[in-house]
């Protein structure tokens, strides 16, 4: 086995490669994949502007064109529904054409206003897409902030470590983060080293090799 000294360029390539796992667990839950039917895009529109008439729904039929905007397409921002702390997750935003007429006159140039869509507002054919891409959209946030906490815990770890020798040999699990090319040279044939390097505890770090372990094994059976 061949000695790897630890060096920055190491732990920015861990860093790197756990980055990119996250990214590939989070397609799981891709909220920008939903495509809406025509129908639901009418859907939509007509519940775009029942959210945007909601505190004057007399008025959207006989307002002034002088004190409404007309456009024709909007970014409908949708929310699912109320989680159990009252709090609604967005569940996606999507830029939907169609005939708008908002209240309020307001000049848009080169952007198109937005639409919040609460859940409730939502017709029976868009909750249960609506309903799936908030829990989808949490799961996203879930698994960043999963793969955040092990980059800083293996980043840490390694601190402790003069090369990534005694890491693996500490943590074997952090095989499944250290891009393929170090591993090679871990393989390699080498003489034996006299000097023996201080071991750090992982349990001092509070690391979670559970976590860390299964994290790895999903992303690894997600890109099989």
């Amino acid at each position: 086995m061949a000695y790897v000294r630890k060096t920055d360029t190491l732990i920015d390539d861990i860093r790197i490669k756990c980055e990119n796992m996250s990214r590939k667990a989070q397609e799981r839950f891709d909220v920008d994949a939903v495509v809406f039917t025509d129908a639901q895009k009418l859907d939509l529109v007509e519940a775009a502007h029942l959210t945007a008439w909601s505190d004057a729904p007399d008025l959207r039929a006989t307002m002034p064109e002088a004190w409404v905007t007309t456009k024709d397409a909007v970014d409908v921002r949708i929310y699912g529904p109320l989680d159990e702390d009252g709090k609604a997750t967005l569940a996606m935003s999507k830029q939907i054409a169609g005939a708008f007429r908002l209240p309020g006159k307001k000049e848009y140039q080169n952007y198109r206003p937005d639409v919040d869509v609460a859940y409730e507002h939502l017709p029976a054919s868009l909750k249960e897409i609506a309903s799936q891409s908030a829990t989808n959209a949490r799961k996203q946030t879930e698994t960043r902030l999963k793969f955040g906490v092990i980059n800083d815990q293996l980043r840490e770890f390694l601190k402790q470590h003069a090369s990534l020798n005694t890491a693996l040999k500490e943590m074997p699990q952090l095989e499944m983060y250290v891009p393929d090319y170090y591993m090679s040279k871990i393989r390699a044939e080498s003489a034996p080293r006299a000097k023996a390097e201080k071991r750090s505890i992982v349990f001092d770090l509070n690391i979670d090799v559970d976590a860390l372990t299964a994290a790895a094994i999903t992303h690894r059976i997600a890109t099989a």
